[in-house]
């Protein structure tokens, strides 16, 4: 249990998800294994601190958008003529599902962390 707690230490301090968001836009840069990893370590947290804050989720249209996007690329498949090339594209963008999904779960950011990520973005591409 220890490991669990230090976890969700970790999870309350201002500076931990403005440096997840930093890394994954450090990533986007160097290729699309690095970034899916960084999306997924992102992924990870903000559903184990909304699990454990029991935090309630507010439906934003902005965020909305791209989800429903990505569900019309996801329809294409209804019409498609290569299954295999529309699933690897899908698989490609599924960030355009993920990234909206992230942000409406996780807690509100305000100019100072907003100010953090652009902080750490900036020092890990120096």
């Amino acid at each position: 249990m220890n490991v669990v707690s230090n976890i969700n230490k970790e999870l309350n301090k201002p500076e931990f998800f403005p440096r997840l968001i930093a890394l994954v836009l450090s990533t986007l840069l160097i290729g699309f294994a690095p970034s899916s990893i960084a999306l997924g370590v992102l992924s990870f947290f903000s559903l184990w601190y909304t699990i454990v804050s029991k935090r309630k989720i507010k439906l934003q249209f902005e965020l909305l958008i791209p989800i429903s996007i990505y569900v019309l690329f996801v329809l294409t498949l209804f019409w498609t003529i290569n299954i295999d090339l529309t699933i690897k594209g899908l698989e490609r963008t599924i960030s355009l599902c993920v990234v909206p999904i992230i942000f409406l779960i996780l807690p509100k950011f305000n100019l100072d962390r907003t100010k953090l990520v652009l902080e750490y973005f900036t020092k890990a591409n120096l």
